[in-house]
């Protein structure tokens, strides 16, 4: 289990200060001469020792700390979180430590501290670096990397980096490093691994990069979106995983700039390049949260666009969510202030207030209306029925795919029980109220649990109903549900509105 710490920011200070005494002899040792690296120098401060030693012909960097093993190389750099953005804070209770470690802030914190730099800094004036998470599904671990001083080639389509690759060093040899060549392939052709292959070329000794950037410094976030662009389930998880990666990169320390890795200044200078040729879908324009220059397809930069040197974000895709985990087997996780930021952030690009709704106003019913799959027959006469059942709430059946996504947010945020066949429209749990309720009508013979989870992790409560059985696909075929199961299941969930905050009306 965890709890607050209340010593969390004036731990990070201290830990920051301690990073800046590396800040000097870091750079000094990227700017010394090679043939001056041959012995080993050993520098001391505090309790924590960095050796730079000569093994054959190539130079190697090891770290030991008295107080606490450095997992990775550069060792300050991987044991330091920065103070996190504003938006997070920490919860006041405790939380089961299988949760906290993929819902709650040590999933930020944890990865910030896996920094590893894959380029020799003595032999390389760009720096590749990429954080990971062992927590992946399948017990999978995930990497997103960033890659500085990259240059484009129109002609080749690719990113150049002066990077000559370094091999681990002895103490690094029993860590969980991870080659490149091994990052794990995700589905839709997603995620760092294919974009690296295809559009990154690590080439030694570009004779026209400039050791430091220019400033302001230049981000590209380089992405390969989903198939489903159309689907805003895929499209959260997939805009969930951008956000988080950079809020790693926000709490994550560069010893050379002395600076974050990412700022919230440094989105007025990047952008989202998409590699991908979809269509641009209804959730195109959410990705501009994160840059503010305009977006462009991979295949339209030109030669004028790629003069400066940038860096390049490959961030996690959309299958390293942890809410995949939480898709097909139920959790006890109850709160996530990963998902409160989120979609705290969604709402203020949108300038939607998410307000807390007066104890006294009428209670709103959204019906999801699906017109193409899993549709629900009889559909009209259920609600009719429920309107005349429960007169004093407001029913409302909407299909959010003939809308526009900001349209529906506007529902949403006004609405306290939300109901309809397992289906993308039920990931609006996400912008729902505090304190509402969600109807999730299930296929027969399946049990999903990613809106379960979803509705558990933000407060909601949640009702499920299995439809009748169907010799078809589940996936396509229209529900069934008899008229009297779909009134009780629906009426469960309006009774437990009756007490919601001041409220106090009879159940029965």
């Amino acid at each position: 289990m965890i709890a607050a710490s209340s010593v969390r920011h004036s731990a990070v200070i201290a830990s920051a200060l301690v990073s800046f005494l590396f800040v000097g002899i870091f750079i000094t040792i990227r700017r010394s001469n090679k043939q001056d690296v041959g012995h080993a120098i050993l520098r001391h401060s505090g309790c924590v020792s960095i050796n730079f030693i000569q093994q054959s012909s190539e130079t190697s960097v090891s770290a030991t700390a008295t107080s606490s093993t450095a997992t990775y190389w550069p060792p300050t750099q991987s044991r330091i979180s920065l103070a996190l953005p504003s938006e997070y804070e920490e919860p006041v209770l405790s939380i089961p430590q299988w949760c906290a470690n993929r819902f709650e802030i040590p999933y930020l914190t944890n990865m910030s501290k896996t920094q590893t730099e894959y380029c020799n800094p003595v032999t390389s004036t760009g720096s590749f670096r990429c954080f990971n998470t062992p927590l992946g599904r399948k017990e999978r671990t995930d990497s997103f990397c960033m890659s500085a001083l990259s240059l484009f080639n129109p002609k080749e389509k690719q990113f150049q980096i002066d990077c000559d690759l370094r091999h681990k060093d002895q103490e690094e040899v029993e860590k969980p490093i991870i080659p490149i060549q091994q990052f794990p392939y995700y589905w839709y052709q997603t995620g760092p691994r294919i974009l690296m292959e295809r559009y990154l070329k690590f080439t030694p000794s570009i004779e026209h990069v400039p050791e430091l950037a220019k400033e302001p410094r230049k981000f590209v976030i380089l992405v390969r979106r989903e198939e489903a662009v159309f689907n805003i389930w895929h499209q959260m998880m997939e805009l969930m995983a951008l956000t988080w990666t950079l809020d790693v990169l926000r709490i994550s320390l560069d010893l050379v700039t002395g600076l974050p890795l990412f700022t919230l200044d440094d989105i007025e200078n990047t952008r989202i390049v998409i590699e991908d040729n979809w269509a641009d879908g209804p959730y195109l324009s959410l990705w501009t949260m994160f840059a503010k220059r305009p977006i462009i397809r991979l295949s339209e930069i030109s030669a004028e666009d790629s003069r400066d040197p940038e860096t390049i974000i490959f961030p996690f895709p959309g299958e390293t969510n942890p809410m995949w985990q939480v898709d097909w087997k139920a959790q006890s996780c109850d709160h996530s202030t990963l998902l409160n930021v989120f979609l705290k952030r969604v709402l203020h690009f949108y300038t939607i207030k998410r307000n807390i709704k007066q104890d006294d106003s009428p209670l709103i019913l959204t019906f999801i209306d699906r017109r193409e799959k899993r549709r629900l027959t009889d559909k009209e006469d259920y609600v009719e029925e429920l309107k005349k059942m429960y007169p004093v709430v407001q029913i409302q059946t909407i299909d959010f795919a003939a809308i526009p996504f900001m349209e529906q947010l506007k529902i949403v945020v006004n609405t306290d029980i939300l109901v309809g066949v397992h289906g993308a429209g039920l990931t609006h749990t996400l912008f729902l109220p505090p304190g509402s309720a969600v109807v999730e009508i299930q296929p027969p013979d399946v049990s999903p649990k990613g809106y379960r989870s979803l509705a558990h992790l933000l407060g909601h409560h949640y009702f499920s109903g299995h439809a009748l059985g169907s010799q078809g696909d589940w996936a396509f075929e229209d529900v069934f549900l008899e008229k009297d199961r779909f009134m009780r299941l629906v009426g469960i969930a309006i009774a437990s509105m009756y007490n919601r905050g001041s409220r106090n009306d009879d159940v029965i």
